[in-house]
């Protein structure tokens, strides 16, 4: 990551929404009440670390995802080995852009080909995939309340050039002035605990591409 990060400030990495409001919107602890959460269960929380750790976030992000699907949703045919799992999963990936050597990732533009090749490579050919770029909250919360996991590619701030996890959200309600706050909640597979992005951040990435499973 390079230069030094901030915790719960603008700009920085987000573990504690309540405290990142206290600082960046100065609302008051006893003012803000969580008004909705959703969490999707049994997607995967695999780090970048665990293999490769260079430029492997979108593998790692793809391996989240087929894990919830293999437990969530009866894709019996992705291995239930980790590594076994990842090794397809690189394989593919160095098709589409993936360099360890050069520390290159897979391209956003390549997420949905990328994707949709590892299914295919697992016997789901006809499993659909989309990547959608400035998807509205509305549409982003709705899938995770429909229980659909996605990947979020970023190109700004904290996050620049990195691909997380999203698998839920929390929104926050200021009493004081009645307005609401809403975080995603993320493996952003730099760290095991779970981390977020204010919503409120959104409109100051460059990039925002959603990767998802579809059905």
């Amino acid at each position: 990551m390079g230069k030094e990060i901030k915790y719960n400030l603008r700009g920085g990495l987000v573990t504690a929404p309540i405290l990142y409001l206290k600082n960046v919107k100065k609302s008051e602890e006893t003012s803000l009440e969580l008004k909705s959460r959703r969490e999707v269960e049994s997607v995967g929380k695999a780090l970048c670390q665990h293999f490769d750790n260079h430029s492997n976030c979108t593998l790692i992000g793809v391996f989240n995802l087929l894990s919830f699907y293999r437990d969530a949703k009866g894709f019996s045919n992705i291995p239930a080995d980790s590594q076994e799992l990842y090794k397809a999963i690189r394989e593919v990936g160095d098709r589409y852009g993936y360099n360890f050597e050069r520390e290159k990732g897979v391209p956003v533009y390549n997420n949905r080909r990328f994707l949709k090749a590892v299914l295919k490579t697992f016997g789901y050919p006809n499993v659909k995939v989309s990547a959608e770029y400035v998807v509205p909250m509305r549409k982003a919360l709705k899938l995770l309340d429909k229980g659909t996991p996605f990947l979020l590619s970023l190109a700004y701030g904290v996050y620049f050039n990195h691909t997380v996890t999203v698998y839920g959200y929390e929104t926050y309600r200021d009493k004081r002035n009645g307005r609401n706050y809403t975080f995603l909640l993320i493996n952003d597979e730099w760290a095991s605990e779970p981390r977020y992005i204010p919503w409120i951040n959104m409109d100051r990435f460059k990039l925002i591409c959603v990767t998802r499973i579809k059905g």
